[in-house]
C-alpha cells in the first residue's frame, strides 16, 4: 500500500508537469521553456511515463476498507497542531525537489509531505505508526535496515529511479548503436532473423545469403 501511495503521488506530479508544459506551449509566457524542441521531447517523455504508469497502477491490487465519517468524527479526526511529530527522516520521497525536511501541518498536526498529503495527522495513529518502524529488507536491492514507513518509501523510490535510469541509459546506447550501424551501412535495412533471434542490419543481398545459411 505504501508503494502504491508513492506511485500515485508520482503520477500526479508527472501529470502536473505535463500540463504545465502544455500550458506554456499554448500561452505567450516569457518564463516558459525557451527551446520548443526540448519542450516537445520532455512532453513525449512525460506522456510515455504517464501512460505506462497509469496502466500499471490501475492493474494493481490492494485491500482496503471504507468508513463513513459522521460530523462528530470529523471534529476529533486530527491530532492537532504540535502533535504527531514523529521522525520521518531527512528525505521526502513525495517531494524530492525539496532539500528541507517536511514542515508540520499548522492545523491538522503531523508533517506535510506535499500540499495534498499529510503524514501522521490522524487521531489514534501516532503510536501505531511509531510501532511500524521495524527491520526491513528492500525487495529491490535486498539492503537490510531499521526504518519507518516514510524511510522505507524513500529507499524504495531511490531503487526504482535507479533501475529506470539504467534502463534509459541502455535504451540511449542501443539507439546510438543502431544509428551508427545505419551510417556504416547506408544500403542496409533492419532485419530480424527468427533462427538467430537477433536484429541485423543487412542489405537485400546479404539477407538472402543469411537465409540460405540457415537452409
Amino acid at each position: 500500500m505504501q508503494d502504491m501511495l508513492w506511485r500515485a503521488s508520482r503520477l500526479r506530479s508527472t501529470w502536473q508537469e505535463l500540463l504545465s508544459l502544455r500550458l506554456e506551449g499554448s500561452a505567450d509566457d516569457p518564463m516558459s521553456m525557451s527551446d520548443p524542441v526540448a519542450r516537445a521531447e520532455r512532453s513525449m517523455e512525460l506522456e510515455a511515463h504517464l501512460s505506462r504508469g497509469l496502466i500499471d497502477f490501475v492493474h494493481s491490487e490492494a485491500l482496503f476498507s471504507i468508513k463513513r465519517l459522521l460530523p462528530a468524527d470529523i471534529k476529533v479526526l486530527y491530532v492537532g497542531e504540535g502533535f504527531g511529530m514523529t521522525d520521518v527522516g531527512d528525505e521526502n520521497p513525495f517531494n524530492p525537489a525539496s532539500k528541507e525536511s517536511p514542515p508540520p501541518h499548522p492545523k491538522k498536526g503531523g508533517f506535510r509531505l506535499t500540499e495534498y498529503l499529510t503524514y501522521n495527522c490522524l487521531e489514534n495513529q501516532a503510536d501505531e505508526l511509531h510501532l511500524l518502524a521495524s527491520d526491513w529488507t528492500c525487495p529491490k536491492c535486498e539492503a537490510e535496515m531499521y526504518a519507518g514507513p516514510v524511510q522505507r518509501i524513500a529507499h524504495h523510490a531511490k531503487c526504482v529511479q535507479g533501475e529506470e535510469s539504467d534502463a534509459k541509459q541502455k535504451e540511449v546506447e542501443a539507439q546510438k548503436s543502431k544509428m551508427e550501424e545505419e551510417d556504416a551501412k547506408p544500403n542496409a535495412r533492419e532485419y530480424f532473423c527468427h533462427e538467430c533471434e537477433k536484429t541485423l542490419w543487412l542489405s537485400s543481398v546479404q539477407i538472402l545469403k543469411h537465409k540460405r545459411g540457415h537452409s
